[in-house]
């Protein structure tokens, strides 16, 4: 399977990983696999793994449902990188519940996807307090495969806080300590010229601060590349700490790491070439569990 995570990680999430700006359901329930949990559309297959229902905040007669899917790719793999994305973009097109009630909604913040976990989400969809099963669920899921490919370099990176690395959607922010090197990326305001310059010719919604610090490699001065060993989401930024493998499998953590080789370099890809399609998956029988 092609469709791999960034890296092996450990996420502090101050919101929704991987999205940075996503409320979280508050009901998450896991579901064991059942009938109508599952959809395939060519290659690809959705499998429902959580299901919930809040209070809906929109309307007090109503509950809010959400629902989270992992996405897969089972085409056969492919040398090299990863790339194929999901768009970020809210997937929901149509539901209707068991009674034949059309719940459909044309609100396009129901959702997001993420390329973090490689899910699927759809999130506070208003439906009756009643609702039990939905009977059909249509979701029209944006993917995007790189063709070719761009790679940043930012050589020479010391021990200490850098200045503002321009990659064109985002930047990168440095601060070198003696076993651990701290990545943050975001698209800082006072660069919206220069993100907005790059849009025009790259629209590509997915690549965002997530996007960047799960794709930014660290090379030490003999070449030899540092891991990501956590990793903070907080609003429009997220921040990786970067040290030898080594520190992945201790309990004291960076102090395990051996001092790093500066200067060191970053490397992150940008797509240059891509192409769209549009995954259409038909979810049947989807049983609401009770909060």
């Amino acid at each position: 399977m092609r469709f791999a995570r960034w890296g092996l990680l450990l996420f502090t999430c101050v919101a929704a990983c991987g999205c940075g700006d996503r409320p979280a359901p508050a009901t998450r329930q896991s579901l064991p696999d059942q009938p109508g949990t599952r959809a395939d559309a060519g290659p690809y297959r959705l499998i429902l793994r959580r299901a919930g229902e809040q209070p809906s905040t929109r309307d007090p007669d109503k509950l809010a449902l959400n629902l989270e899917f992992s996405f897969m790719d089972d085409a056969p793999p492919t040398p090299g990188p990863r790339s194929l994305f999901l768009e970020n973009a809210s997937t929901f097109r149509r539901a209707i519940t068991a009674n034949g009630t059309n719940i459909t909604s044309d609100r396009d913040d129901l959702g997001w996807t993420s390329n973090s976990d490689n899910s699927v989400t759809i999130h506070d969809l208003p439906i009756e307090r009643s609702t039990k099963r939905l009977a059909e669920l249509e979701l029209a899921v944006p993917l995007v495969k790189v063709t070719e490919w761009k790679t940043l370099k930012f050589p020479n990176l010391i021990a200490g806080q850098s200045d503002y690395l321009h990659c064109g959607p985002f930047e990168l922010k440095t601060h070198g300590e003696e076993r651990a090197f701290n990545v943050t990326a975001g698209a800082f305001t006072e660069f919206a010229a220069e993100h907005d310059a790059y849009r025009q010719s790259m629209p590509l919604k997915f690549l965002h601060h997530g996007y960047a610090i799960g794709m930014t490699e660290v090379i030490d001065a003999d070449g030899k590349q540092l891991f990501m060993t956590s990793a903070t989401v907080s609003g429009g930024a997220t921040a990786g700490r970067f040290t030898y493998p080594t520190a992945l499998f201790k309990l004291n953590g960076d102090q395990s790491a051996k001092p790093i080789a500066y200067p060191v370099t970053i490397r992150l890809r940008l797509p240059t070439k891509y192409e769209t399609e549009t995954a259409a998956f038909h979810v049947r029988d989807i049983k609401i569990p009770t909060p």
